[in-house]
């Protein structure tokens, strides 16, 4: 085989090595990214970017989003507003004279977000007290919330923490280290009631 003949075949070998590198490159790439159906939203988690679109969405648009209307024509503010999974937010509001919570479910498609439902909390239940459990004539294993009202002093709510709960320290509004229940701690407890128990939607540490 002479010296032209020799560099022929290593270039080949070589073109043909290229080529099956980019085959490949190719297959991993199709099989990484399915194809969708004509019209059909790309599904993605919800980053921190698209909860930053949602927040500002519903602070633009809760005025027209919640079934009660604002005191004499008022706008309603955003306090505070969770979301405990990927489209599903726990909106606390008000407009300076009444103060509402709510739950809606949405989607985001993009930057676009629509909601798909939005239902308050009937019986709200907002009070700061501290956590008790086991304490003489309380029935054992439950949590209570035990609180001062004007003209009623020493009063006690069962709570209830079955649902996903946020919990953050009031003054930095960092998370709650874990674990979040201690006898004696002195909270702020968000819910709703439900008979005798609190359904607790959101809890504030407001120290030991």
């Amino acid at each position: 085989m002479n010296t032209n003949t020799h560099r022929k075949t290593s270039i080949i070998i070589a073109i043909t090595f290229l080529v099956g590198l980019i085959l490949i490159g190719a297959r991993t790439v199709w099989h990484e990214s399915p194809e969708r159906a004509p019209g059909e939203p790309e599904q993605v988690t919800e980053s921190i970017d698209q909860k930053a679109i949602a927040s500002a969405y519903f602070s633009e648009h809760l005025t027209e989003l919640s079934p009660t209307p604002a005191v004499l024509g008022g706008t309603f503010f955003v306090t505070h507003l969770s979301f405990p999974k990927d489209g599903e937010a726990f909106i606390e509001y008000e407009d300076g004279h009444i103060a509402l919570m709510a739950k809606a479910t949405y989607t985001m498609e993009g930057k676009e977000v629509r909601v798909t439902s939005f239902q308050l909390f009937t019986d709200t239940f907002t009070q700061n007290g501290v956590l008790i459990k086991d304490n003489p004539g309380f029935p054992e294993g439950v949590w209570y919330l035990s609180f001062d009202s004007p003209g009623a002093p020493a009063q006690a709510v069962a709570l209830s923490f079955e649902t996903p709960i946020l919990c953050t320290n009031a003054q930095n509004g960092t998370p709650c280290p874990a674990p979040i229940l201690t006898q004696g701690l002195r909270v702020r407890i968000l819910g709703n009631t439900a008979g005798e128990t609190v359904t607790v939607r959101r809890m504030e540490v407001v120290g030991e």
